[in-house]
């Protein structure tokens, strides 16, 4: 170290012209990071999503999600395989270890589902990674009481061109659209009068709407392409086609069916603010940054012209400001810190000599050198971190926030010894560079103990690893940019700004004999002797003192996460299967009705079950509704509308979100063989649970179940007629459901063309019967070839690796998640299991379990590596363990500063306590380096203790209280005001401080004693009387 001091301090012009130029490129580089919601996180999960039209569960699981899941078994690093199966839709989730190269284990899944040979009426699958990069960063609706087609125009023609000019867009989704198309509703009576089948019609237009390549014709000595073509261009063209023949003649399409320019039925239906919409949403590219593309977007749309009076734009929800509120919030309270640290350090340093006034000159001085250490430090790790290319995001904010406090500790130890020397009369260049190899060694281990601690979370997987390794990374570069500081600018500065008298008197003494004893030293010294002469009841009392404060745990909350800032109240709705969409409007208007006096922005899918993360496909019996809260909307809001709203024949899920990083609620997954004693266990487990008070909406999805027709065909029958089951299926499906048999282009617009019976007349079991089903040995009655009976079938259909399964889910409204689980962890235990079914608790509490055994960890090997490094800096293998003692007395202030705030013991404060096991040790390293130094030179150990906790009482004191005033703002700060993180963190971190600074200098000269003094002797003792001991006459 002593070689970075010396180069610094003879080149001392250099040195301050390149503090400037640090301090310049930090600033233009904190400027220019990249800035985000979430660090870059990769979740192992896969999702593919497939829609089966009109399909029922079982033709579902049959037809989609069964060759789906065995087709991605195989995939390298392969967990898990989950899936949802309900009407006319599949979700399989694919879970993978953590470290897994999830965009190959995407690519290895959709080459996998692309080699699939679906069935007839299977739409292409949807492959996706839940990933943050992929979430829209701002989301915005375009309403009004058009109908749904013309607004769709408006988007398309006008609102979306502007935005392709937007730099930073990698994707723009629309939702809500609706398609258009011609539809072909072929009258079966006229069918039949006609002698003309569907199957007939369905072939004429798929054949007649060609252009086939016919080869070349020579002409004139040249080649010629040819083709075969016939292609519809309106609808006239298609209602004049010939589709068969009767005994009058030629039997056109039009006389069969009536054909028409019309739009889909649509899949969802958006509203916004309680009117139709077409939704927009916008994902970034990877490397944009967040607030830049919302931020031209917005301006994109404000400037917008030539858009109709009755259309209107809203923004639905926007990144942007949630992370300029984060990192303005951040910056307010780390200034306030910095302010906070400077005033400490100035009072520390007062010194009212020779008169007040040039007093307080003289101590502006020092004050200056600690203060331009602060944003030193701080901006050499921002240039460390766009060097490794980091973003800006709640973590690393956080993380440069929580620096603030920390990196001024070794500044203050240099200095005060720089001045030491210059007080001693040495050159003032020479005392620099003798005065910084003196602690070098010190602040070396102090400052390295700090960052090995964070070294276990590079190694750990999961969400701990994920959200925490960016945080860690930050203080990391902050700290070691604080040595360097500490090594070669603060010595080169404090030669230049430091005169004798600068400090007050005693300051950096170390002599038996002070100038003048401070008031400090006065009430400090009576205690150390007396610790010192009653070891006994001093350790006692520090024991009882640290485990009767693990008793405050059963006072703290603990949960993963606290909240954030904005407020959503997310509502599900879900009528009986088989509901119109008419009725679920009604449903959805009346809900709206409620909410709209205490939202600023409302959103309504219907047919979407969630809206959380972009949303689950659901049957148009369902909607999901999104309310932005306004500041006046009641606490217990979530608590109100269940209430109010709670009425018969619809289940509603109603639950209060926050902003933060994500978690999830309540999920417990029942496995098994045998489907029957799945649907017993989770109806009594579902039961048992929603007796647990905390637990709202609790629901599992096997108590769901519809009628449904079965269309039981006799193969003999249809082979009657030439045809098999299969064909009969699917001309009932082209009846019921209809078929898009060919494309063609109508106002420069390539429209699908979709052939389907009158669904008129097909209502009751009767109708369905009478419809005539075609072949090529004749036709009859679908009645007469199959028998048509309504029973009961599922909703929605959930396995577990390729077995049948059951979920119950619900949501956490306790503050102590941690106590919640364990109430159902007792509720499970307590069922009685038939043989082959097993229950799995996941969700929220295997989070937090995930999480806290991460840190536990975390902590334990950081406590080795702190050793470890004491070790090789001291020298000594037994005074590193005096100092490894100090480390329960963190969390006496810890615990005690969580309870009288409120907090709760979350992911954050777990962080607080493992960056205390870095920062309590560095007091007690530089006390016992001290007490080992005056030992050198002579002194006993009672002595040296005593004149080595009076030396080093000040600049312990003052670095302690320097990092808590620093972390006092963010401590203060809300939780909801920018603070998800640092609060807890900065909570913790204060509290251990206190209560460690304190113990430190009693309890760790009383051990240091009992470890140099008291066992050694105990030691020559009883070696001294073994070897007095006569020894016996042989």
């Amino acid at each position: 170290m002593t070689f970075l001091t010396g180069i610094a301090v003879r080149n001392r012009t250099v040195t301050v012209l390149a503090i400037i130029l640090v301090l310049t490129a930090g600033i233009t580089a904190y400027r220019s990071l990249q800035v985000e919601l979430f660090p870059e996180i990769e979740f192992p999960l896969v999702t593919v999503s497939t829609s089966y039209p009109s399909a029922n569960p079982d033709a579902v699981v049959r037809d989609v999600t069964d060759p789906i899941e065995r087709a991605i078994s195989g995939t390298a690093g392969l967990e898990s395989i989950q899936s949802r199966t309900f009407e006319g839709n599949s979700i399989v989730l694919a879970t993978f270890a953590y470290g897994t190269d999830m965009a190959a284990a995407q690519t290895q899944i959709s080459a996998a589902v692309n080699d699939i040979s679906f069935v007839s009426g299977v739409e292409e699958p949807t492959v996706g990674r839940f990933n943050p990069d992929q979430f829209p960063v701002i989301e915005f609706s375009v309403i009004s009481d058009r109908e749904a087609a013309d607004l769709q125009d408006i988007v398309q023609s006008q609102v979306l061109p502007v935005l392709s000019d937007v730099e930073g867009i990698l994707e723009v989704d629309a939702t809500g659209e609706i398609e258009r198309r011609v539809q072909i509703t072929v009258d079966a009576e006229r069918l039949a009068a006609n002698g003309v089948s569907l199957f007939q019609t369905s072939n004429a237009l798929r054949e007649n709407n060609v252009s086939l390549p016919a080869g070349a014709i020579f002409e004139g000595g040249q080649a010629v392409l040819a083709k075969t073509t016939h292609t519809f261009s309106s609808i006239d063209d298609l209602k004049a086609l010939v589709v068969g023949m009767s005994e009058t003649g030629p039997v056109l399409l039009g006389d069969v069916a009536d054909v028409s320019l019309g739009t889909a039925a649509p899949r969802s239906i958006s509203r916004t603010n309680g009117k139709p919409s077409v939704g927009v949403s916008i994902v970034k590219e990877a490397e944009a940054n967040t607030i830049d593309v919302t931020s031209a977007v917005r301006e994109a749309l404000d400037g917008l012209t030539g858009l109709p009076s009755d259309v209107e734009i809203v923004i639905v929800s926007d990144q942007g400001p949630s992370i300029q509120h984060q990192i303005d919030t951040l910056l307010r309270e780390a200034m306030f810190g910095f302010l906070f640290a400077v005033t400490v350090v100035f009072a520390f340093m007062l010194t009212l000599k020779p008169t007040i006034p040039r007093g307080l000159l003289n101590t502006l001085r020092p004050t200056v050198v600690i203060a331009l250490s602060i944003p030193l430090s701080v901006f050499t790790g921002v240039l460390m971190m766009a060097w490794q290319d980091m973003s800006l995001n709640f973590m690393t904010l956080g993380g440069l926030a929580i620096s603030v406090g920390r990196v001024v500790d070794d500044a203050i130890v240099v200095l005060e010894n720089v001045y030491r020397h210059i007080q001693a009369g040495r050159e003032r260049w020479r005392a620099a560079l003798q005065a910084t190899a003196e602690v070098g060694p010190a602040i070396f281990a102090s400052t390295m103990t700090t960052i090995v601690v964070f070294a276990p979370l590079a190694f750990i997987q999961g969400l701990v690893g994920a959200f925490f390794t960016p945080f860690a990374l930050t203080v990391s570069f902050a700290l070691v940019a604080s040595l360097l500081v500490a090594l070669t600018a603060v010595p080169v500065l404090g030669a230049y700004l430091l005169r004798p008298g600068d400090l007050p008197e005693g300051a950096g003494e170390e002599d038996d004999t002070f100038v003048q004893e401070t008031w400090m030293q006065r009430v400090y010294t009576p205690i150390i002797r007396w610790t010192l002469r009653h070891k006994a009841i001093t350790l006692v009392s520090a024991f009882v003192l640290t485990v009767g404060s693990m008793g405050l745990t059963f006072f703290i909350p603990v949960t993963l996460f606290p909240s954030g800032a904005d407020r959503f109240v997310q509502i599900e709705l879900s009528l009986p299967p088989g509901t119109p969409p008419d009725r679920t409007l009604a449903q959805v208007v009346e809900i709206e009705d409620r909410v709209k006096d205490i939202s600023r922005v409302y959103r309504s899918t219907i047919g979407a079950s969630s809206l959380s993360f972009g949303g689950v496909p659901g049957g148009l019996n369902q909607a999901g509704i999104l309310v932005n809260l306004s500041d006046d909307a009641p606490e217990n809001i979530a608590e109100i509308l269940r209430e109010e709203l709670d009425t018969g024949g619809r289940t509603l899920r109603i639950r209060e979100v926050q902003s933060g990083p994500p978690t999830s609620g309540l999920d417990v997954r029942i496995t098994g063989s045998n489907y029957d004693d799945i649907v017993a266990v989770s109806q009594e487990l579902a039961a048992s649970i929603g007796e647990v008070e905390g637990v709202i909406n609790v629901e599992t999805n096997v108590a769901q179940a519809r009628d449904e027709a079965s269309i039981q065909v006799d193969p003999a029958k249809a082979a009657s007629i030439g045809l098999s089951t299969r064909q009969v299926g699917l001309q009932v499906s082209q009846y019921l459901i209809g078929e898009t048999v060919t494309r063609i282009t109508i106002d420069d617009a390539v429209t699908d063309v979709v052939l389907s019976g009158d669904r008129r007349a097909a209502i009751g079991i009767g109708a369905v019967e009478s419809l005539i089903i075609a072949g090529p040995l004749g036709s009859a009655p679908l009645g007469d070839l199959a028998e048509v009976v309504v029973k009961e079938g599922p909703v929605t259909i959930s396995r577990t690796d390729g077995l049948r399964s059951a979920t119950i889910t619900g949501d956490i409204v306790a503050e102590d998640a941690q106590q919640v689980g364990r109430l159902i962890d007792e509720k499970i235990a307590a069922i009685a299991l038939p043989p082959g079914v097993s229950i799995t608790s996941g969700g929220l509490f295997a989070d937090i379990a995930e999480g806290f055994q991460a840190i536990f960890i975390s902590m334990a090997v950081g406590i080795v590596l702190v050793y470890l490094v004491m070790v090789t800096s001291l020298g000594s293998l037994r005074n590193p363990i005096v100092i490894v003692t100090t480390l329960p007395f963190a969390l006496i202030g810890a615990l005690a500063a969580l309870v009288i705030t409120d907090r709760s013991l979350g992911l954050p404060a777990m962080m607080g306590i493992l960056l205390l096991i870095g920062i309590v040790v560095t007091n007690a390293i530089v006390l016992i380096a001290f007490v080992e130094q005056l030992r050198e030179k002579g002194m006993s150990v009672y002595d040296a203790l005593i004149n080595g906790g009076r030396v080093r009482l000040r600049p312990i004191l003052m670095t302690a209280l320097t990092t808590s005033f620093a972390l006092l703002p963010l401590a203060a700060a809300p939780s909801d005001e920018g603070g998800i993180i640092s609060a807890e963190l900065a909570t913790v971190v204060i509290g251990g401080l206190m209560s460690s600074t304190g113990l430190t200098l009693i309890v760790v000269p009383v051990v240091y004693s009992i470890f140099n003094e008291s066992i050694p002797n105990t030691f020559r003792r009883i070696v001294g009387a073994l070897s007095r001991k006569p020894v016996a006459a042989t």
